[in-house]
């Protein structure tokens, strides 16, 4: 699912951010070379929705398994035996309807540095063999909320990975989203180019706060713009005044594409929820803009819902997190400088790298490069090369 792909890309870039594991890296660089080649279009730029793990009844699975037979015809005796260690197959699988599968995942590191070039062989061999297979279908629709959440995605791998073509597509496809998805009257449609449904506040959320990474990761100001176009949209179409919190369809939204009794959803199930995703838009909001008036909605918002995070567990993460964002101080980093090629472009990718919990970065232009970091209301002094802001950051 494009979903759960965009949010361990997210989890694998900070793991990797925060700790350096290569392993990480690895992982994140899969999932990013993986949606290039299966689960984008970017010719017209849009993520796709999902692929599936059959290709026809009761085969569960088998093109993205191996038994050890298989294993063992794919690949060269030495990197048979290093694959088949790291990954666990055995005779014995894991696939109910053949328990001689085997789902590969990450048992052991390779035995010994002189391993790693031979397990990446066996990667890239077992790759070839499973492309001679029937792969599964591909569900090509291009839902709003779920392309929003992989372009974030892409934006912080972008980053992270420095892979100029990750933020590309990521904002290819949100400036795709802006001009067709999007209406100041109705909101977000739920599909690209498709009229009906409009108004879901999942939509609109997700695309708002990809909006803000757009803006955080360019310096341009259209996106927070639309950022803010889109959350006045909310306010006005799905905000319940008199008992707070935002209703999943706008209220002029009725027929049967719609459920007919409104809620206020606030589980993460199967996504970050859409109230969740309110509340950190809005902690963003007044993060950057200083305007009480996001503030108070935040307050109102974790006001409304609060008493539902111990309930929640696991699942009320999101909420959490606008709850960490309101009352824990925020990191802004702000770089200025020429764009283009020099310290300030410097200065601003290190500033996206580096993992903090509720950063903000800004990234404004002037003549002379200089990067200030600030943590609540007490700031560092300038500093004028990427060199000294990585010592600020430690």
């Amino acid at each position: 699912m494009s979903y759960d792909n965009s949010e361990l890309l997210h989890a694998y870039l900070d793991g990797y951010a925060a700790l350096g594991t290569p392993l990480f890296r690895e992982v994140a660089q899969g999932v990013v070379t993986w949606v290039l080649a299966v689960l984008s279009d970017q010719a017209k730029g849009a993520f796709y929705t999902s692929q599936d793990a059959d290709v026809q009844f009761g085969d569960d699975g088998d093109y993205w398994t191996w038994t050890v037979d298989e294993l063992r015809e794919a690949l060269p005796d030495k990197a048979f035996h290093v694959a088949r260690r790291t990954f666990d197959v055995e005779e014995a699988g894991e696939m109910h309807h053949n328990p001689r599968k085997n789902v590969l995942w990450w048992k052991h590191d390779p035995a010994g540095d002189d391993q790693w070039p031979t397990l990446r062989e066996a990667l890239g061999r077992l790759k070839a063999a499973r492309d001679k297979r029937t792969a599964p279908y591909v569900d090509t629709t291009p839902y709003v909320n779920w392309n929003a959440m992989m372009a974030s995605a892409f934006l912080h791998a972008g980053a992270v990975l420095d892979h100029t073509e990750c933020n590309a597509l990521a904002l290819k496809v949100l400036n795709r989203i802006w001009a067709d998805a999007w209406d100041g009257t109705r909101g977000m449609s739920h599909v690209i180019e498709r009229a009906e449904p409009h108004g879901l506040l999942e939509d609109n959320v997700h695309a708002a706060a990809a909006f803000l990474d757009a803006y955080e990761a360019t310096g341009d100001d259209a996106w927070l713009t639309r950022a803010i176009a889109v959350m006045h949209y909310c306010g006005r179409a799905h905000w319940d005044e008199d008992k707070g919190g935002f209703f999943d369809v706008a209220r002029d939204r009725s027929g049967a594409a719609y459920l007919a009794t409104p809620a206020k959803p606030v589980q993460d199930s199967p996504t970050p929820s859409a109230n969740g995703v309110a509340a950190l838009v809005l902690a963003r909001l007044w993060a950057v803009t200083d305007v009480k008036d996001w503030r108070r909605l935040l307050d109102r918002q974790l006001a409304t819902f609060g008493g539902a995070a111990s309930q929640l567990s696991l699942y009320g993460s999101t909420l959490v997190r606008a709850v960490d964002w309101a009352v824990n101080p925020v990191t802004r980093i702000e770089v200025s400088g020429a764009r283009g090629q020099g310290a300030a472009c410097d200065m601003h990718l290190l500033a996206l790298q580096t993992y903090r919990p509720r950063k903000l970065v800004v990234r404004k232009t002037a003549e002379r490069p200089r990067a200030t970091v600030c943590v609540g209301t007490t700031c560092s002094l300038p500093v004028t090369t990427p060199e000294a802001l990585r010592d600020l950051l430690r």
